[in-house]
């Protein structure tokens, strides 16, 4: 293998976050498995972590422990051949940027307890299959017509679904889209997508924005984006990538489309988001405590009811579910935006936040038994893995589990 540090290094920062395709991911666990690259993994790692809040120091057995279980994984995830890898004796990094690795890489996960100055545990985690185990969710949704005909988009085959107007609804892989943009019969007809839980699913719409809909979640939109302005509503949490659409107004500048989502919630807030073409995460779930917009790229107006406030990219605005109480904190974009990228992503949460996010992905209802665990975690997790993998992660935390049927009890002994 010829020596390329320079694309080791790019893909490395994909690797952690979360920005590869499949080809990037399959090349970077190439190199990582080859001893050629063993020393410039070590240093980007080390690297890594100098500026983070860190918990633990391994020793230098755990370390060349851990180091090595990252290149095994990158050898059992691709089936690759691997040529004998050494760590230098007095090569010493902390345990955390060893996880993002070895989460990422595959099957094998680290959880943390956030506690002062102590780590949950030095061990790596992996779950033995339960006999009554329950499946991760899946892609999948409902496409509801405006003449309220109900389309289950999970199984079906590739191509022409349905013509609204002029517009023809398309199916490509697990990801709808809408195509013509006239509508010639002047009316502007509404489509509802809609995941239940243990679902997610993409959508284009018909001004090429692209949306990504986690479980639990529903879009309402237009089947076509006519007049001066484009407006959305939303439930849950959704990730859009914004097209920026031009307008010509006779004599006037040519200016920008503007991209309103409104989020409905049982709150009856007033509560808009106002974009020009950008990136943007919106968790706005009922059962939470806050509806959160985290920006990634360009620029975003939040409104809620009488407040606003405008945040850039890398912060997020925080809206209470009660009152017009608003903030904006740098946000953690990995964190924020993991769900999409196929992970459970925890900084510093309460066991109630880790489990709601279990009852929407895996479909079930959570009973805690007894008094409820005080502990946060951090930490992250495949979505891809059945609920007792997912959960094994927080029994080194103390957390205990039953799995009844859809129901999942969580008690502290």
């Amino acid at each position: 293998m010829d020596k390329n540090i320079a694309r080791f290094n790019q893909l490395f920062e994909k690797y952690i976050h979360r920005k590869f395709t499949l080809e990037e991911r399959n090349e970077f666990l190439q190199m990582v498995a080859h001893e050629d690259y063993a020393d410039v993994l070590k240093k980007l790692i080390s690297d890594e972590v100098k500026d983070t809040v860190v918990y633990h120091e391994m020793d230098d057995d755990t370390a060349n422990e851990v180091f090595n279980n990252i290149v095994k994984t990158a050898h059992d995830e691709e089936d690759l051949h691997i040529h004998q890898m050494h760590a230098p004796k007095k090569y010493r990094f902390k345990w955390w940027a060893a996880a993002i690795l070895i989460i990422s890489a595959g099957s094998i996960y680290f959880f943390s307890k956030h506690t002062p100055s102590k780590a949950l545990a030095n061990n790596i985690v992996k779950a033995k299959p339960l006999e009554n185990d329950i499946a991760p969710g899946h892609s999948g949704a409902i496409l509801t017509l405006s003449n309220g005909k109900k389309i289950v988009l999970d199984t079906l085959k590739n191509g022409l679904l349905a013509n609204q107007g002029n517009v023809n609804i398309l199916k490509d892989g697990d990801q709808i889209s809408y195509k013509d943009q006239e509508n010639s019969s002047g009316k502007i007809l509404y489509n509802t997508m809609t995941t239940p839980k243990g679902r997610q699913y993409q959508l284009e719409l018909s001004d090429g924005t692209k949306v990504w809909l986690n479980a639990a979640s529903s879009i309402t939109y237009p089947t076509a984006f006519t007049g001066k302005e484009r407006k959305v509503q939303i439930t849950g949490e959704v990730y859009f990538e914004v097209k920026t659409i031009l307008l010509s107004l006779g004599k006037s500048p040519i200016k920008k489309m503007p991209f309103t989502v409104v989020i409905n919630s049982s709150s009856k807030a007033k509560r808009e988001i106002q974009v020009l073409g950008t990136h943007f995460n919106i968790n706005a779930y009922d059962n939470e405590r806050a509806a959160k917009i985290t920006l990634l790229e360009g620029s975003v107006k939040v409104l809620n009811n009488s407040a606003s406030v405008t945040i850039r990219p890398g912060e997020q605005a925080v809206m209470e579910n009660q009152g017009n109480q608003m903030s904006v904190v740098n946000a953690d974009i990995n964190e924020a935006v993991a769900w999409k990228n196929g992970f459970f992503s925890f900084k510093n949460a309460s066991i109630e936040t880790i489990m709601r996010q279990v009852e929407r992905w895996y479909n079930v209802d959570v009973v805690y038994s007894g008094q409820k665990p005080t502990d946060h975690y951090g930490g992250e997790v495949s979505e891809d893995v059945n609920a007792s993998e997912m959960l094994k992660v927080l029994e080194e935390g103390g957390i205990h589990f039953k799995i009844e049927g859809k129901k999942i009890i969580i008690t502290n002994k």
